[in-house]
Formats: C-alpha cells, structure tokens, sequence
C-alpha cells in the first residue's frame, strides 16, 4: 500500500503493525517509464524489501510488456538474472 503514495512521500511514511520497524533506504522514480517504487530492511526478520507501485499508466504496462530477463547490472555479483524493464527503470533513474 505504501508504494501506490508516491515516491515523495516515502521518506516520512509511518509503517505500522508487523513493518512498524520497516527501514527505507532508496527511493526508486523513474518519471520516464512512470516508475514509483523503494528498497528498505525490515530488521525485525532481517529481509530486504524491493517493492515496486503497481502498474497504473501506459508507460507502466510498456516497460512490463518487457519481460525478457537480463543480467542484474547493479549487483553483477549475485549472477542473478532480473525482469528487462524493472532493471531498465530502476537503472535509468
């Protein structure tokens, strides 16, 4: 829920019940692909959450339409492989 809020009011949301103890650490804004979304740490469990706002426009369903998976550019590490047109959001911001 907290993501569809808009990614200028991630930074003073209140997380509450079973995340009251939720961590943001990076805003995720893509204005090109319409992209609003975070990364935090939920200490209580020791998880890392990637949460991306659902799709609500057409540059939104154009860049999911991309389905295609890539290599993870950012932690190339991991050898992890990542949805195309979540990674390109995420790295053009």
């Amino acid at each position: 829920m907290a993501s569809y809020c808009g990614h200028k009011a991630y930074d003073s949301y209140k997380f509450a019940g079973p995340v009251a103890d939720f961590k943001l650490t990076h805003t995720i804004y893509d204005k090109k692909h319409d992209t609003n979304g975070f990364i935090g740490v939920l200490p209580s469990d020791k998880s890392i959450y990637v949460v991306f706002r659902g799709s609500i426009s057409v540059k939104n369903w154009l860049s999911d339409f991309n389905v295609d998976k890539d290599k993870y550019t950012v932690w190339p590490e991991c050898k992890c492989k990542v949805h195309s047109g979540f990674q390109n959001c995420a790295v053009d911001v």
